[in-house]
């Protein structure tokens, strides 16, 4: 069904949602709303379903998510990040935080850059792992007291000082050092 309904060869992204038939739903917020966080994710576990059934059709579709649902969703403009929401076609989005950056999508791109890396020995993952793990650090690592800060805003200040909340607990955080530690573990 995610090939099928939500991958999209013609617009190169994958949908948050679509109709029930599949269909691209472009009159309305909700329909045209990406979330590469989410779409990145989607890929690891693809690409991992693939290495563990030995289906290269997965693997290959997991890498064509990834590429991209990053390109997509890393902001170039400013100084990085993955960002939380775009819009299909380009339009405005209802989401307040639309363009804020959360802890949790870059937790995903640093697994499944590492997991493509890993996969595929395609330097270009392994220079954007190295560019995630440097925005993780420079941003959402506090050196001094630990943990990592959950939002910020688009041009990289801190939207709170707050760690941990309703939605940011230890979830995110403590599978991304275990998922790469893995993956370094199989390329040792």
């Amino acid at each position: 069904e995610v090939k099928t309904y939500f991958v999209r060869e013609d617009m190169h992204l994958v949908l948050e949602q679509c109709a029930p038939d599949g269909t691209f739903q472009a009159d309305h917020f909700e329909g045209r709303i990406l979330n590469p966080g989410h779409a990145i994710e989607g890929a690891w576990f693809i690409m991992n379903e693939g290495l563990t059934r030995n289906r290269q059709d997965l693997i290959d579709l997991g890498l064509k998510m990834l590429t991209w649902e990053f390109e997509l969703g890393w902001d170039y403009d400013n100084n990085g990040g993955i960002i939380q929401y775009r819009d299909a076609l380009g339009k405005s989005l209802s989401e307040y935080h639309q363009d804020m950056k959360f802890w949790w999508p870059q937790c995903e791109a640093a697994i499944a850059t590492l997991m493509a890396y890993s996969i595929t020995k395609d330097q270009k993952w392994l220079d954007k792992f190295e560019m995630v793990d440097k925005y993780i650090s420079d941003r959402f690592v506090d050196h001094e007291y630990g943990e990592w800060y959950g939002y910020f805003h688009r041009d990289g200040t801190l939207a709170t000082p707050i760690k941990g909340n309703f939605y940011k607990g230890p979830f995110h955080i403590p599978r991304m050092y275990m998922k790469c530690s893995d993956i370094i573990s199989t390329m040792l």
